[in-house]
């Protein structure tokens, strides 16, 4: 069996010049059909006989923390319906605080601070910023 073969249907075959620097331009064919973003990571395989670059796809957070609740409870040794009901449980708990602090975001940017009494109304934007003219507050940071 060839790569070709092995790797799937070829669409399109291009002849591609390498430069002095060992540089190559991916033709914007595949560069489109593949979906690759400018600022994108591609993987690179060498195999025998040649070299396969793939573009990694990154996972949103969400996903990842997904994942890892159920990697973390099957690390936990869960297993069965035991297993089912505390994924169920850990994604609502997850979901629930996903939620809140979206909501508090969301307030935040609208000037709604709606913190209860005693609590601080503080984003940690401070930080970085003079409320009153924007600029960066890096050395005050550091100084307060």
């Amino acid at each position: 069996m060839t790569l070709l073969e092995q790797l799937g249907n070829e669409h399109e075959h291009r002849i591609i010049k390498v430069s002095s620097k060992r540089q190559f331009t991916i033709p914007k064919a595949f560069y489109d059909r593949l979906g690759i973003a400018e600022t994108e990571t591609l993987e690179a395989y060498l195999l025998d006989g040649g070299l396969l670059l793939k573009p990694v796809k990154s996972e949103p957070v969400y996903e990842r923390d997904i994942q890892g609740i159920v990697r973390k409870v099957r690390e936990e040794g869960f297993t069965g319906e035991e297993f089912d009901r505390e994924v169920a449980y850990r994604l609502a708990q997850y979901q629930k605080m996903f939620d809140r602090r979206v909501e508090g975001f969301l307030m935040d940017m609208d000037g709604n601070s709606g913190s209860d009494e005693g609590e601080d109304d503080y984003n940690g934007l401070e930080l970085f910023f003079d409320e009153e003219n924007g600029e960066s507050t890096e050395g005050n940071a550091k100084e307060g």
